[in-house]
C-alpha cells in the first residue's frame, strides 16, 4: 500500500488530535498513552516520553511522530514509544488491525 505525503499527514494529524482529545477528556496524563497506525508496510507511532526534548502528548505535532517498519526499524529519525514491541506484536498477530491505542488510564477502579 502506497500513501502519498498528504494522506500520511492527514493520519498524523488525526493521531495528534486524538491524543489532545484524550488529554482534554482526562483520559491520559501529559506523558502517558500512545497510538500507532499501520499504513501498509510502515507504522506511524507516537514518540517515547523519556526523551529530554519530547513534547507533552497533547502538544505533539505530526512531525514529532516516528515511522517504523513492521520489524520496528526506524525509517524516520526519532525514538518510538517504549511500548512499540506491544504494538508490533498486535500487528504481527492481526493483519486486519490498522491501529493500536494504548493508554494508562488516569482513573481505575480500586479492588480489594
Amino acid at each position: 500500500m502506497y500513501l502519498n505525503s498528504s494522506e500520511k499527514e492527514k493520519v498524523a494529524k488525526q493521531i495528534c488530535n486524538t491524543l489532545k482529545m484524550f488529554y482534554l477528556k482526562g483520559l491520559i496524563t501529559p506523558l502517558t498513552g500512545n497510538i500507532s497506525v499501520r499504513l501498509g508496510d510502515i507504522i506511524l507511532v507516537t514518540p517515547s516520553s523519556f526523551r529530554p526534548t519530547i513534547r507533552l502528548k497533547y502538544e505533539l505535532n505530526p512531525e514529532d511522530l516516528v515511522e517504523v517498519d513492521l520489524d520496528g526499524n526506524v525509517i524516520k529519525a526519532g525514538h518510538p514509544t517504549t511500548e512499540l514491541p506491544v504494538h508490533l506484536a498486535i500487528y504481527g498477530e492481526c493483519e486486519k488491525c490498522k491501529a493500536v491505542v494504548h493508554i494508562h488510564g488516569v482513573y481505575s477502579p480500586q479492588t480489594r
